[in-house]
C-alpha cells in the first residue's frame, strides 16, 4: 500500500469531505473511498525485533509440533516451522536495508 503523507491525506479527505456535503445538500447517495496509510498489519519496530519475534514464533511451532501423533507429520510441521522463519527473518533482512 501507498503511503501519504499527511498533509496529501488532509487534502484528499478534505475535498473528499466537500464533495460528500455537496452531494448531500443534492439528496444523493456517496460512497466515499476509505483511505489507508500504512500497512493494515501491526509489525516489529525495527528488524531487531523482527528477528526476535521469529524466533519466538519458530519457538511456539516447534512445541506444538510435539504434539503432533505421528513422526511424519511431526516433520511436516517443523519443516513449514523453518520455512516461515525463514521467509520473517528474510523480510527482516530486507527491512534493515
Amino acid at each position: 500500500m501507498k503511503k501519504l503523507s499527511i498533509v496529501a491525506a488532509t487534502l484528499a479527505l478534505g475535498f473528499a469531505a466537500g464533495a460528500s456535503s455537496l452531494a448531500a445538500a443534492q439528496g444523493k447517495t456517496v460512497v466515499e473511498p476509505t483511505v489507508t496509510v500504512g500497512s493494515m498489519d501491526p509489525g516489529p519496530e525495527s528488524p531487531a525485533a523482527a528477528r526476535k519475534e521469529a524466533a519466538a514464533a519458530l519457538a511456539e511451532a516447534r512445541r506444538q509440533c510435539r504434539s503432533e501423533p505421528d513422526r511424519t507429520a511431526r516433520d511436516d510441521c517443523l519443516a513449514a516451522a523453518r520455512e516461515d522463519y525463514r521467509q520473517l527473518m528474510a523480510s527482516a533482512r530486507q527491512a534493515s536495508r
